[in-house]
């Protein structure tokens, strides 16, 4: 697990068919997993399990598999960034109003 400094409380790990996050916060990983198991879209990440170990909250999302954002976000034309970012702002809003 990770150390605890102030500036490092969660860690991220990739397998190929799992996402782990790891967080000294385990309410804030708590609620993004009853968040995303709210959502009822195809492109959200579905929630294995979340559980509590040594003070740690550990929150287990079956991957997406996909082509990463990275890699194709420099060939999109400007148009297709914008309705890119104005969907995702509208998401925000909508997974801030189911809390």
């Amino acid at each position: 697990f990770p150390t605890r400094r102030s500036y490092d409380l969660s860690k991220v790990y990739l397998s190929k068919d799992f996402i782990v996050k790891i967080s000294e916060n385990s309410t804030v990983l708590q609620q993004e997993g009853s968040i995303l198991r709210s959502l009822d879209f195809a492109a959200t990440p579905k929630v294995v399990d979340f559980f509590t170990l040594d003070d740690y909250g550990v929150l287990v999302e079956k991957r997406i598999m996909g082509e990463s954002l990275d890699e194709i976000w420099k060939n999109l034309k400007n148009k297709n960034k914008n309705k890119i970012i104005d969907d995702l702002s509208n998401f925000v809003f909508k997974v801030n109003e189911a809390k």
